[in-house]
């Protein structure tokens, strides 16, 4: 983006396909800020010339603002994304660029990161029954599941196959991840025999959902068997199995496969594996997986030592899921004033999910003065859930 800003800015004559390539680029590459900033200056500078392909990329701005942001509690929502994705929406909507499809299928995926599928479901509704392709069915499916909702995800999905909508691998992939939220094997073999008959049974995708399908539902001999008949498997498919494991709190088995995996990953780096040329490497969500077995396993030296080994033996820099997973193991081990110093210098702010843990911890340990640094934390932050005195009541009467 350093060389793209650098030909943008030594460029004499912008018109609106320099500013969306601009716009688009540091979307795509995650820096939404960058993005909204931009988009306001094509909005001083150019006034109304905006286009469609300027929403995607700003819209595309906001969802990757929203994959970072807690959810707020009244709400279920994101809220400052949301208000963001609402502004665009109305300014697309006044220009008329609502309706085009790459514009409408990047609100619906916008407003499902938002946690607002009301939104989504109105701009699905919104768009004419011809413009309806396999990507927007697959946007509003992939929306509710990720949203926890799997039996409308899998109505939408039923629906769509009524409609006789062309059937791909990512609308299959999205359908077996709502059958996983709603632990529904059944419906989820189903839709694995499905993809069997269109010929795509075999495709990574596939199997990394069905792998995860089983995991969820707590067949890991389904997960492991599944694995083990597939060819030469990605990062996702290796991250679904060991998080199965992990789910099932079975943190010998996470560990011996994690340790696989690296083993399977240094292969075929060197080509010396038949999976050479497949991606193969850990990432953010396979550490949160080993992370959670090292609490399950009480081995909180071992976490703490993962934890900062990620940055220069991963690559992965940890993110505030990880130091959840690390608060969470302190805790357990009854290293709470370690759980706090670990909270207070973690760089990020602490959410209400950071402090419940926390203050979750305090039950089985005899420390008023952390538990009563958690619960006002929990105030200040207007998280008055029942939960949070209910926890607060269990550590004042250890």
């Amino acid at each position: 983006m350093e060389d793209s800003q650098a030909v943008f800015d030594r460029t004499s004559r912008l018109n609106v396909v320099c500013w969306n390539a601009l716009i688009l680029g540091y979307a795509e590459n995650g820096d939404d800020t960058m993005a909204l900033g931009w988009f306001e200056q094509f909005v001083q500078c150019c006034g109304g010339v905006a286009d469609s392909w300027t929403f995607v990329g700003v819209i595309r701005a906001c969802s990757s603002l929203a994959s970072r942001e807690s959810v707020e509690s009244r709400t279920g929502t994101k809220i400052v994304s949301l208000e963001k994705g609402m502004a665009v929406h109305s300014r697309a909507r006044s220009l008329g660029c609502q309706s085009s499809i790459y514009v409408a299928s990047s609100l619906i995926d916008m407003y499902a990161k938002c946690g607002s599928m009301v939104d989504a479901r109105r701009v699905f509704d919104k768009a004419p029954s011809a413009t309806r392709d396999v990507v927007l069915w697959t946007t509003l499916v992939l929306g509710y599941a990720e949203n926890g909702d799997g039996e409308a995800a899998l109505e939408i999905f039923q629906l769509m196959k009524s409609e006789g909508c062309h059937l791909d691998v990512r609308v299959f992939a999205a359908a077996l991840k709502a059958c996983a939220v709603c632990s529904d094997l059944r419906s989820g073999e189903a839709v694995y025999e499905e993809t069997c008959r269109h010929g795509i049974g075999q495709d990574p995708v596939v199997v990394s959902c069905l792998v995860d399908l089983y995991g969820k539902c707590g067949s890991v001999a389904g997960a492991q068997r599944t694995f083990d008949c597939s060819g030469p498997c990605g990062t996702a498919t290796w991250n679904a199995l060991i998080a199965a494991y992990a789910q099932q709190g079975d943190s010998g088995k996470v560990f011996e496969t994690f340790s696989k995996m690296l083993d399977e990953a240094a292969a075929r780096e060197q080509g010396e594996s038949n999976g050479a040329g497949l991606y193969l490497k850990p990432d953010s969500l396979t550490l949160v997986s080993v992370l959670t077995a090292c609490s399950h396993a009480g081995l909180a030296d071992k976490g703490k030592h993962i934890l900062e080994a990620m940055p220069g033996k991963f690559g992965i820099q940890p993110s505030i899921e990880h130091y959840h997973c690390l608060v969470d193991l302190l805790g357990r081990a009854n290293r709470v004033e370690e759980a706090l110093a670990m909270v207070e210098a973690m760089p990020f702010e602490a959410s209400a999910v950071t402090w419940t843990t926390v203050l979750g911890s305090c039950k089985s340990v005899e420390d008023i003065e952390v538990a009563k640094v958690a619960f006002d934390s929990l105030v200040s932050l207007n998280d008055r859930k029942s939960s949070a005195y209910v926890l607060m009541a269990e550590a004042l009467n250890k």
